[in-house]
């Protein structure tokens, strides 16, 4: 197997094993949708609470599946997107 396919592979084993979760699909479905600020993908999700959306968003931006953007204008402008991995 080439390295390439190889690390295609590992990011793929990553992720299955990465959105066993409850939440985790409707949190990537909202992002790849388009939703990008907080509240845009909160309120796309029925049922999920800020706190868990919250956790979701941290953990997947370690587990680089989401690029966490700032904007600092005032008010502070935050958005999430899915990374290539």
């Amino acid at each position: 197997m080439e390295r390439d396919q190889v690390e295609e592979l590992r990011a793929l084993q990553d992720t299955l094993y990465f959105i066993g979760g409850k939440w985790r699909i409707p949190v990537i479905n909202s992002l790849c949708n388009g939703n990008k600020r907080f509240r845009e993908i909160e309120r796309s999700i029925p049922g999920i609470t800020t706190r868990m959306l919250s956790k979701e968003l941290k953990d997947m931006e370690l587990n680089k599946l989401v690029n966490r953007i700032v904007f600092p204008d005032t008010p502070v402008l935050i958005e999430y997107q899915p990374t290539a991995y």
